[in-house]
């Protein structure tokens, strides 16, 4: 009865992320089909993107019906990245790159290859970034391909924070909203309300920190309000740690760590359970993000 039932959620859970994307994608394909129009010159370009992206589409319907969790979440990225390129759709095929990206992200790598990652620019850190930067100018360099770096730029970008908002509609967060595709909807919201300004987090790369923000959010409400109570494992440790330098928001991600630590330890002193040695790797990750935050602290600091 219990398995007809989840077979039954994920069957609806699926037919509402099909109707969104339907609608979605078609207004998707009327913008780009007039700027096909307007922009002739580019036309076969364009041609061959709409051509893997409906491919990409009726795959992605085709592995949905498997109807797994896995799928469907990968399905539920996918809208949304559509959805985030729909915000600037010209971004997607710009040839140019926005002048901090270019002198910050790109000039770094060009002149001083991967030690650029730990250079400072205004005033603190951006590893995130900066390793993006770095990446999609080795993947161009790889393909002699240095034309289309700002659209892998922004591409890669886009997936990452994505991916960032999309970690929500996971399992993880079936605790705060049972079904799924309320889940979704709030991921869309999400993306929906990100700033759109001339220089602002969709169009500028540099920015992708700021939209992170809100999978430091999904972690600590995850650590903090959970139904378990445990420390941080080694990838959030290492995401925490990455976030933590890159933005001014550094001591979000310490306050998340280290209070994540402090409701294990009151737990562990409640249930009258000493051991510390399977939870080495949560005690080390969090002094590392509290490390990684004071020094982003102190670099603020020492710039003003």
């Amino acid at each position: 009865m219990g398995e007809s039932k989840d077979k039954s959620n994920n069957n609806n859970y699926s037919l509402t992320v099909i109707k969104i994307s339907g609608f979605i994608i078609s207004i998707w394909a009327f913008i780009y089909i007039k700027e096909l129009v307007n922009s002739f010159s580019i036309a076969h370009v364009r041609l061959y993107v709409w051509i893997v992206a409906i491919i990409l589409l009726l795959f992605s319907w085709l592995i949905c019906s498997l109807k797994t969790n896995s799928i469907n979440v990968l399905y539920s990225l996918f809208i949304l990245f559509l959805i985030y390129s729909l915000r600037a759709p010209a971004d997607s095929f710009t040839s140019y790159l926005w002048a901090e990206d270019g002198c910050n992200l790109i000039q770094g790598p060009i002149d001083e290859g991967i030690v650029s990652i730990c250079d400072t620019a205004p005033g603190f850190y951006w590893v995130i970034p900066r390793v993006i930067g770095y990446l999609c100018y080795k993947l161009c360099l790889f393909m002699n391909a240095m034309a289309i770096l700002p659209m892998i730029q922004g591409l890669v970008t886009k997936v990452v924070a994505v991916i960032g908002v999309g970690y929500f509609i996971s399992n993880r967060f079936d605790w705060v909203i049972k079904e799924r595709v309320n889940r979704f909807v709030i991921s869309l919201l999400v993306i929906l309300s990100i700033p759109y300004y001339a220089s602002d987090v969709i169009t500028c790369d540099l920015s992708v920190p700021f939209i992170l923000n809100f999978t430091v959010f999904l972690i600590g409400l995850d650590l903090l309000c959970g139904p378990k109570a445990r420390c941080i494992t080694y990838l959030e440790a290492l995401f925490l740690c990455a976030q933590g330098l890159s933005n001014a928001a550094a001591p979000f991600a310490a306050i998340v760590a280290l209070g994540a630590l402090i409701r294990w330890l009151l737990f562990r002193i409640k249930t009258k359970n000493y051991e510390m040695s399977k939870n080495l790797v949560g005690i080390i990750g969090t002094c590392l993000v509290i490390i990684c935050s004071l020094v982003q602290v102190l670099r603020i600091m020492d710039s003003l």
